[in-house]
């Protein structure tokens, strides 16, 4: 008989006699931080120094898009000081923003379309060609809006000044602030200039094993139930790994329905 499976969460609807057919579903468990306490941090000197150009995407569903208060998906910073970093982060005008500082702000962008309080998952990925940044929100290119958009990136950092790797928050010398207020998943760094079908499929599902893109050196899945840095802060990227350890975040954390296939005959 026809069989209907429901994808919920980054979900859709498929239709008809699936017969002997393979389904791609994701069946993860999904990481909600709490927007207060929660977060991963590695704590590495002169994060990817020698990248010029590279890529920062990750799936994301606030809680509340509009929030009063910036939401950091990635940040690379310097503690001390809070002068060095390279952050994005959405606003609570719901824009994904990248803004970046060695000693004064060399730029602070962000996308031209907001994310509305829609209740979905989304994908992101903001990063540098070498020569300007440039923003995709679920697969599809932003107009970066902003001043001297000059591509500048880790290379470009003064050496020896950044210190913590952070998914979910800020970590400076104010402290660990402007937390994420949601779910995050599926984290990636790639150190080259990815391409608009690579965001693509990057933006089709969770945690996809994708073997045609190149240059992935670290990556978060985030969907782990043991609370460690080996199994949620795992990186399975392919440089060394920098796992990441989780701060405030225990079981309840981890949401194991959060996507869910029901099939009826």
């Amino acid at each position: 008989m026809p069989e209907t499976i429901t994808l919920v969460g980054t979900g859709g609807i498929i239709e008809g006699n699936l017969g002997t057919s393979n389904v791609n579903v994701n069946l993860d468990a999904a990481l909600e931080l709490d927007g207060s306490a929660d977060y991963l941090k590695n704590s590495v000197a002169d994060f990817r120094s020698s990248d010029s150009s590279g890529f920062i995407t990750a799936w994301v569903k606030s809680d509340d898009w509009n929030r009063g208060t910036q939401q950091h998906i990635f940040s690379v910073t310097d503690e001390a000081t809070g002068n060095f970093y390279i952050r994005t982060f959405f606003n609570s005008d719901g824009k994904l923003y990248i803004k970046h500082m060695d000693s004064s702000v060399i730029y602070d962008l962000k996308s031209t379309n907001a994310i509305t309080d829609d209740g979905n998952w989304h994908h992101i990925a903001v990063g540098s060609t070498g020569t300007a940044i440039k923003m995709y929100i679920d697969g599809i290119e932003e107009t970066v809006v902003g001043s001297n958009n000059n591509g500048d990136w880790f290379a470009d950092m003064t050496a020896s000044k950044t210190d913590h790797v952070i998914v979910g928050a800020l970590h400076d010398n104010a402290g660990v602030r402007s937390m994420f207020d949601g779910y995050i998943a599926d984290v990636r760094y790639y150190s080259d200039t990815l391409t608009d079908s690579e965001i693509l499929t990057l933006a089709s599902k969770i945690n996809a094993t994708t073997p045609d893109i190149d240059n992935l050196q670290h990556w978060w899945k985030l969907n782990s139930t043991t609370i460690d840095s080996s199994n949620l802060g795992e990186d399975f990227g392919d440089a060394t790994d920098l796992d990441l350890t989780p701060n405030s975040i225990v079981a309840s954390n981890i949401h194991t329905d959060e996507y869910s296939v029901d099939v009826y005959d």
